[in-house]
């Protein structure tokens, strides 16, 4: 019977630090999976984006010797190139760059410049008028239209394959919104914008099959209309609209208000001008643009918050989350989650430093799903089964640790194997 005691005790010892390693493979900070294939991409070749078609990335590169931006579609399994267009004055690089190369298509377009002008009528990013038209490549099949009189790409629709393109020329008086469909080449929506009245620093926009448009209203407020693309009409109305918005498909319309002291959330609905929610912060001390931009989930029944560190349930209108001290509300990385910045003190004083990872939990209960080193958030294929890692393809979803988790495994053991040997030698001494 004398033996029983220190067997219970072992074994309920080296139980618990088997349980302690099942909790630590779940939570440790995981990596992406293996490596499908390291792009042979040549000098100065970037990796832009997936096509949504198939399993292809698309690469840029600009070749001085032809003054031309040279575009490659490539297998994301062998790198091979499967499609080559060289394209002249292309979009400027920014994400609608990115959105248009994602739907298949590259816009050789008309170049812009920044005007920093005092009034209205003189600020924001203006056609320059030395260029001439708008080039479409299929990045499919490879086939090239030209268009005149579209001007600059604002916006990509996400299910359909509409562009949406701005037309303003000072002083001629012909503001224009024209909604391009890219696969029949026929123009869907046009709408003349009052000349003065369009307001440069917010663009238009796709809202569902909708078109917002923002306009100037004195003292620097804008005011936000909606117009069906079907014929025009005034679908929604948002008055003062803060600097960063996203929207619904149904017409719900997230903005943000900030100041030096604080941070506004609101979430009209814009059919009907009513106020959904409305959440504030202390404004933080310094974070980028895009801490600003709220997000909704694709059936619009979530709604997270980044600027406050909320998530919120519109048909229950209520708050169902909030974040931690060093959390930080990332983005939405697919229909049914969302991505958490964390931020971990390590160290002591002179000798601390922090670390990063990234936590993915589901939108329905919040549940924790994993923890990883690199977001995994963009850019990832329509099946979200590989991400673009510099020139690399990698594996998802992300893999254990299994060094990690062995290092972390070994430190627990330390004690009760101490423990072990030290009545080990006590018993041999007594002896």
């Amino acid at each position: 019977m004398k033996r029983w005691p220190p067997r219970i005790f072992w074994v309920s010892a080296w139980s618990f630090w088997l349980w302690l390693g099942i909790g630590l493979q779940r939570e440790l900070p995981r990596n992406l999976g293996r490596v499908v294939c390291k792009l042979p991409l040549g000098p100065g070749e970037t990796v832009k984006d997936f096509v949504r078609f198939g399993p292809s990335v698309v690469t840029k590169q600009h070749d001085s010797s032809i003054g031309k931006d040279v575009f490659r579609r490539r297998s994301a399994r062998t790198g091979e190139v499967e499609l080559t267009i060289s394209v002249q004055r292309p979009v400027a690089e920014n994400w609608i760059d990115f959105a248009s190369c994602w739907v298949g298509y590259i816009v050789g377009n008309e170049d812009t410049r920044y005007l920093d002008g005092l009034t209205p009528a003189t600020r924001g990013y203006v056609i320059d008028p030395a260029t001439g038209e708008v080039r479409l490549y299929n990045l499919r099949t490879g086939e090239r239209r030209d268009y005149s009189d579209l001007g600059s790409l604002v916006g990509v629709h996400w299910e359909r394959p509409w562009m949406l393109f701005v037309r303003f020329k000072l002083g001629e008086g012909n503001e224009r919104v024209t909604v391009l469909d890219a696969e029949t080449g026929k123009r869907v929506f046009e709408f003349p914008i009052p000349a003065g009245a369009f307001q440069r620093n917010w663009l238009p926009r796709f809202v569902g099959d909708n078109v917002a448009l923002s306009f100037v209203e004195g003292d620097e407020r804008c005011r936000l209309e909606i117009r069906s693309t079907t014929d025009g009409t005034l679908v929604g109305t948002i008055r003062d609209l803060g600097s960063f918005w996203s929207s619904t498909a149904d017409g719900k319309v997230a903005q943000t208000h900030h100041s030096n002291s604080s941070v506004r959330v609101e979430v009209h609905d814009a059919r009907t001008e009513e106020l959904l929610l409305a959440d504030e912060t202390p404004a933080p001390q310094s974070v980028d643009g895009s801490f600003y931009v709220p997000a909704f989930s694709r059936d619009g029944r979530y709604f997270l918050s980044p600027p406050t560190g909320a998530l919120f349930d519109l048909a229950a209108s209520a708050r169902i989350w909030k974040a931690a001290p060093h959390e930080r509300a990332s983005l939405l990385v697919s229909p049914g989650r969302f991505e958490i910045v964390e931020d971990w003190m390590i160290g002591w004083r002179s000798w601390s430093t922090i670390v990063r990872t990234h936590v993915i939990r589901n939108l329905a209960d919040r549940s924790f799903v994993c923890r990883t080193w690199n977001s995994i958030a963009s850019p990832v294929d329509e099946s979200r089964t590989m991400i673009i890692v510099d020139d690399s393809i990698r594996r998802l979803p992300p893999r254990v640790s299994w060094p990690l988790l062995a290092l972390c495994q070994a430190i627990l053991a330390l004690p009760p194997v101490l423990l072990w040997a030290g009545l080990r030698w006590r018993g041999k001494s007594k002896s």
